[in-house]
């Protein structure tokens, strides 16, 4: 008897699946671009990452995904998947040119500990610190990265509200005293000399 519920218990569980994401808009692959309908959107590179994670509004049956809003955002023009930290892919229309770092201009970045539970540790709103980070990522030297995993390591989103659908997203890895600005998509890291030590110091490293 009690095999019989629970089998039925899992077919219940299946077929609530199944006609979730049957009632929702068919996000499909084909011509080489994703397409929900007449909407047609690229995926953005991980750097990016939403801001929020809304409504579940498209899936995709070919990869088994569910595809959400980013907030109120026209979802038409934005998408994401369900947030994993750094591989969460965000989709966008055609027609929109994501910024590079220096186009952002951000006013905040937001420091976490990665995760799939985004926890700010505190907020870098200093525009000149902000400022030189952003050009230690466009036009740093390359840095002899250890090949070793990092002591700690930290993500560092950058905000702007001009563009409020997106953070920007690249880890600060630190190995010992030293710490590093890496991107994790184009495997690059430059360093940060004690350029974020006043912010550490003050109790926020956990």
């Amino acid at each position: 008897m009690r095999k019989t519920a629970l089998l039925l218990a899992l077919l219940l569980c299946a077929s609530l699946l199944v006609s979730c994401g049957d009632s929702l808009a068919s996000f499909q692959y084909k011509n080489g671009k994703y397409a929900v309908g007449k909407d047609v959107y690229l995926p953005a590179d991980l750097i990016y990452e939403p801001t929020y994670v809304g409504e579940a509004y498209a899936f995709y049956k070919r990869g088994n995904i569910t595809l959400y809003r980013i907030g109120d955002n026209d979802p038409s023009l934005w998408l994401t998947e369900e947030y994993v930290s750094g591989m969460t892919t965000v989709f966008h229309a055609e027609s929109i040119t994501l910024p590079t770092l220096a186009d952002l201009d951000a006013e905040k970045v937001i420091v976490c500990r990665p995760g799939e539970i985004t926890v700010a540790l505190f907020d870098i709103t200093d525009k000149e610190t902000i400022r030189t980070l952003t050009n230690l990522y466009e036009q740093g030297e390359e840095a002899d990265m250890p090949l070793t995993d990092a002591d700690v390591e930290y993500e560092l989103k950058f905000y702007s509200p001009d563009w409020p659908q997106i953070y920007m997203n690249l880890s600060c890895l630190q190995y010992g005293e030293d710490m590093y600005l890496y991107d994790n998509a184009a495997h690059r890291g430059v360093a940060l000399g004690d350029l974020l030590d006043g912010y550490f110091a003050d109790g926020a490293q956990p």
